[in-house]
């Protein structure tokens, strides 16, 4: 199971968010630091916090084949990201392109309308469903 949180949670209060957090992980929890690059994205919530995965804001992603800082920073989150031992994952994922680039640079997982359209609870638990075995 994993949690995601964002920013705004954590500005409050570091301290507890990291107790909480830490007890959550005890728990069998994993955490991600949803988000990651569309506010302020302090790196010292990779240093404080027990994060599981990192991630990567659509707003970075769209932009990787055709911003060149774009691209340098998510090659940077990706690479601080595996040093840390935390997954990274890229939220918005629209094209082939992207995914390929996102593979070729190590990203673990990527989400996005390339992959599948957003669908209802009801949908996914059809998807899901196994059929009954037949005897």
């Amino acid at each position: 199971m994993i949690i995601e949180i964002t920013e705004d949670l954590l500005l409050d209060n570091i301290d507890r968010t990291r107790d909480v957090l830490e007890a959550l992980r005890e728990c069998g929890i994993h955490i991600a630091l949803d988000d990651f690059g569309s506010g302020y994205s302090a790196l010292t919530y990779l240093r404080k916090l027990p994060i599981d995965e990192v991630k990567l804001d659509q707003d970075l992603i769209v932009h990787v084949l055709t911003d060149p800082r774009a691209e340098a920073i998510v090659r940077a989150v990706i690479e601080l990201a595996h040093s840390l031992n935390v997954t990274t994952v890229a939220e918005g994922v629209e094209t082939a392109d992207i995914a390929s680039w996102l593979r070729d640079w190590g990203c673990e997982v990527a989400q996005g309308i390339y992959y599948g359209p957003p669908i209802t609870v009801a949908a996914m638990m059809e998807l899901i469903t196994l059929p009954a075995a037949h005897g």
